[in-house]
């Protein structure tokens, strides 16, 4: 018995396996697609640690950079007069060398940060 095309269509179409088959593509499908916003919305909140469990018994790659950053920093000052008047902190990040600006740039550079900083204060006030 020969069917025309579409009664064959209509023959795999009606076929339960054929729709077995396309609901476990879109749960796992859907399943990729929450898990990759799970982490971009993890990483937009600031919230990088609390991806995988396993990232937990390990430092973080950013801290490793962070920290090699502030060794690179203070131990190359070389032309730099003054030594820093920060304490090394785990929490901030480490100060900048300013060595190589004019003191117009610099000026302008601590500024901003005191901006930032006084932003941040009054931040922290109306949160209380």
């Amino acid at each position: 018995m020969h069917h025309s095309p579409l009664t064959s269509a209509w023959i795999v179409v009606g076929d339960s396996d054929f729709f077995i088959v396309v609901y476990l593509c879109l749960f796992f499908t859907s399943l990729v697609l929450l898990r990759v916003f799970e982490l971009s919305l993890g990483k937009a909140m600031g919230n990088e640690n609390s991806t995988l469990s396993s990232e937990c018994s390990t430092p973080p790659s950013d801290f490793l950079e962070y920290e090699s950053l502030y060794s690179v920093t203070t131990d190359n000052r070389g032309g730099s007069s003054r030594p820093s008047t920060r304490a090394p902190s785990p929490m901030e990040p480490p100060e900048p060398d300013l060595s190589h600006l004019t003191p117009e740039e610099i000026a302008q550079i601590k500024a901003v940060m005191d901006r930032a900083k006084d932003m941040q204060v009054d931040e922290q006030k109306r949160v209380r």
